[in-house]
Order: C-alpha cells, then sequence, then structure tokens
C-alpha cells in the first residue's frame, strides 16, 4: 500500500553521543510547511522511544522521514485512515498525530536505548507534551525489553508524566492486571494504563483483530 501523505516533521536535539527525535508528527493530509503552532493535532499516540525512522540531517528543521523499515508509524497512520473511514468523516485538513515517546532517543533496540538513557542526566522531553491538549490520546509503550529489576523500574517511572495529565479521551489495547499479552484476550480499556496493565505497541497489529477494536474506537471519539 502506497503512502503518499505519510509526513512525518522532526526536530531533533543532540548530546554530545545520542541523537533524540523530540518533536515527531504522523500528517494525514498534505501539509508542505509544518509549523511549530500547528493547530490541527487530532490525537496523540504515546510509544516507547524512536525506532528506525531517520532524517536526512542533524538540523533541528523540520522534514520528512526516512523509514528505513520502520513500519510502526506507518501502521499508526492507516489505523486513523480507517478510523476517519468508518466514522465517515473527512479528514481535517493539515490533520496530524503528535506521536509522543517515554524517553526520545533514538536507537532501534529499545534494551540499548534504556541502558544509554541512564548516561544522560537530563533527557530533553518533547515540548508538545505540555503544549498540546490532543482530543484523544492513545497509550501503546509496550514492556520494557529488559529482565532487569532496575531497568523494569526506570522504564516505569518514564510512565509518570503522562498519569499526572487529563486527557478528554485516553485509552490503550491490552490487558488490566497482567503484563503479558494475549492476542485472544486482548481488548480496549480507557484511561491511561498503570504498571500492572499491558499496553500493546502498534507493532504487528496489522489486519489483526487488534488493528479492527482500536479503528472502530478511534472512530467513536474522533
Amino acid at each position: 500500500m502506497v503512502l503518499p501523505l505519510l509526513r512525518e516533521a522532526v526536530r531533533r536535539a543532540s548530546e554530545p553521543d545520542e541523537t533524540f527525535r523530540l518533536d515527531t508528527r504522523i500528517y494525514l493530509d498534505a501539509c508542505d510547511s509544518p509549523r511549530q503552532d500547528d493547530k490541527e493535532c487530532v490525537a496523540a499516540v504515546v510509544v516507547k522511544n524512536p525506532g528506525k525512522a531517520t532524517s536526512r540531517s542533524d538540523t533541528r528543521d523540520w522534514e520528512p522521514l526516512i523509514l528505513d523499515g520502520d513500519n510502526t508509524l506507518p501502521l499508526i497512520q492507516g489505523l486513523f485512515f480507517d478510523a476517519y473511514a468508518k466514522a465517515g468523516k473527512p479528514i481535517p485538513k493539515n490533520a496530524f498525530i503528535q506521536v509522543w515517546n517515554l524517553f526520545y532517543l533514538c536507537n532501534p533496540d529499545a534494551k540499548e536505548a534504556l541502558a544509554a538513557l541512564e548516561k544522560v542526566p537530563a533527557p530533553p522531553p518533547c515540548p508538545s507534551e505540555e503544549r498540546l491538549k490532543p482530543k484523544v490520546v492513545w497509550f501503546a509503550w509496550g514492556k520494557c525489553n529488559s529482565c532487569s529489576g532496575s531497568d523494569i523500574k526506570r522504564f516505569d517511572c518514564l510512565k509518570t508524566r503522562f498519569r499526572k495529565e487529563h486527557y478528554e479521551n485516553s485509552f490503550y489495547y491490552g490487558h488490566e492486571k497482567s503484563t503479558q499479552y494475549v492476542a485472544g484476550e486482548a481488548r480496549i480499556f480507557p484511561g491511561v494504563p498503570s504498571d500492572d496493565d499491558f499496553a500493546k505497541h502498534p507493532q504487528r497489529l496489522m489486519n489483526t483483530t487488534g488493528s479492527g477494536a482500536i479503528s472502530d474506537h478511534l472512530a467513536a471519539l474522533l
């Protein structure tokens, strides 16, 4: 499937040895000149950290991402396309989904990224976390890829700032009171997941029962 409207604009901030992708947007409509103050944010999705997708330069300018096989962002975009179609609503001009991360350090290996994060005294957040108030927030941060107790504790601590906010319509797909994913038993839950809940990451959800449940739920909220 060709996705001609896929546009992720990014702002990057570099530490001496690490790169952080701080502001990623998934556009649902063509947008040639993204602006920091764009008001067309229709939703936010909260995932773990930036993966394979990279930009062409290390500047702070807005530019499209090079996906390099990263299917998470196109999958999220596809679910929102499906949701608007199911809702029978047109996609607003310049509409985009804001991508928030538990942490913004770029590394396709989440376990390595979490270890590298420990060496950064004050990892930068995305400024839009405080500025934007999306109508819909989908929590999809998955689970910690490490079995280390200290790593799991650090991973869970990164979720805290999102629990301090009030979101008009927030949800996650997965399980309550379980950290293991069972496809046939997963469902939509309202609110922000606790450390004891499992919020399924979008990877490997394409054309599954889960993807249909998520797009159905989004259609009712958008």
